[in-house]
């Protein structure tokens, strides 16, 4: 069990005015077992379930809709832009990744192509084709990857006639 667990266990227990002893009694577990599962080193979802009962406390999840407070379709793409950068950084060795939009100030919800600006820590063309091939299937839209260091940038790493938006 993990020791965030283990510790909230320990700390409802203590709020309920309950010694080990007793919750023990309540749940149908020894003493020993509580102790254990209060110091981390035993505990399955089900005896979790069992101790948080005998003290009256039930869990309850919650899944909130994040993309339904975006309103425009350049929003939800920063989004799962976002996300694809967080959980595949390292797999891909990101250092960068930007939408490019046109200076003319075009929303990207429009079918088409999406031009994405990348730098790669070791770039390869099996990692640029992997990404690609990545990128499409979650975005369902074609993809452009284009090089950070590609001639389509001025030194300062400023595109010409496009707006960078850096994906966070």
């Amino acid at each position: 069990m993990k020791s965030s667990t283990a510790e909230l266990i320990k700390s409802l227990r203590k709020s309920r005015k309950l010694t080990q002893e007793q919750l023990g009694l309540l749940s149908g577990m020894t003493k020993s077992q509580v102790c254990k599962m209060e110091s981390g080193q035993l505990g399955s979802e089900e005896t979790v379930d069992r101790l948080l009962d005998a003290m009256g406390y039930a869990v309850e999840l919650k899944v909130v809709d994040r993309l339904s407070s975006l309103s425009t379709a350049k929003q939800r793409l920063m989004y799962l832009l976002g996300l694809f950068k967080k959980y595949n950084s390292d797999h891909f060795g990101l250092v960068r990744l930007a939408l490019l939009l046109p200076d003319d100030g075009q929303d990207t919800s429009e079918e088409g192509v999406l031009e994405i600006m990348v730098r790669m820590k070791k770039p390869s063309i099996y990692l640029y084709a992997e990404l690609k091939s990545s990128l499409e299937s979650v975005i369902k839209q074609k993809v452009y990857l284009i090089p950070e260091s590609s001639s389509r940038f001025s030194h300062s790493g400023k595109a010409f006639n496009y707006i960078i938006e850096d994906v966070e």
